[in-house]
């Protein structure tokens, strides 16, 4: 297995947003990263990520599409999108991805999302916990939104995950401390509870370790 962390813009977001009770008027960066996944002949993309963000100040903004072209990487050469959740800069890039197989929990599956999916795509609902391929677990967590959901990628001894927004920095698991950003503050609290196990190591979509400065992709595994 291979796992690569695709970087295509920067933005800011208030503290209270990154974690419960932080302060409103503190700023801190974030990055907007979507990933990849190569198992055997699938080419596994968590998030499709967005080709804009309007109302948003953004930097070092490129569509997503124009960084997997770097890696060699075509739309049609995705075999699956495995959706965290179904907020805009997650999933608005979707209809790029024509012939792929879209994964997403049942609870995320709304109107915008549906009208953004191509008609010869195909979609798979998914419950709490679904096998996507060999290692390789989409897990209904429900504290960011009301069924987003995390990828749990099993290689050797360890387990990979991951967080979609459930977390918005490292930090939140380091601290056990969930977003400001929550659906459901509780599901979001035992988020962070079990993932700050050891056994896990989390990596966050958002982290603004990612690449600092320009766009591109970064292999993980």
């Amino acid at each position: 297995m291979e796992l690569y962390a695709i970087k295509y813009g920067e933005t800011t977001l208030p503290e209270s947003w990154v974690f419960e009770g932080g302060d409103k008027e503190k700023i801190l960066p974030i990055t907007f990263t979507i990933f990849l996944v190569k198992s055997g002949d699938r080419l596994i993309l968590v998030d499709a990520g967005c080709d804009d963000m309007p109302g948003w100040d953004m930097r070092h903004f490129c569509p997503p599409t124009e960084v997997l072209a770097r890696m060699g990487i075509a739309p049609e050469d995705v075999t699956d999108v495995v959706q965290t959740h179904s907020h805009y800069d997650h999933f608005a890039a979707i209809g790029h991805y024509k012939s792929s197989r879209i994964d997403v929990n049942s609870a995320e599956f709304t109107d915008e999302l549906k009208s953004r999916i191509s008609d010869s795509a195909e979609v798979v609902l998914c419950g709490d916990e679904t096998e996507i391929a060999e290692g390789i677990i989409l897990r209904k967590i429900g504290g960011h939104s009301a069924g987003s959901s995390v990828v749990e990628l099993y290689v050797d001894d360890k387990i990979y995950v991951l967080s979609g927004d459930e977390c918005y920095s490292p930090e939140c698991i380091a601290r056990k401390i969930p977003t400001g950003m929550s659906h459901s503050p509780e599901k979001a609290r035992e988020f962070v509870e079990k993932y700050s196990d050891p056994c896990y190591t989390v990596l966050v979509c958002h982290d603004k370790a990612w690449l600092p400065g320009e766009n591109g992709y970064q292999k993980i595994l």
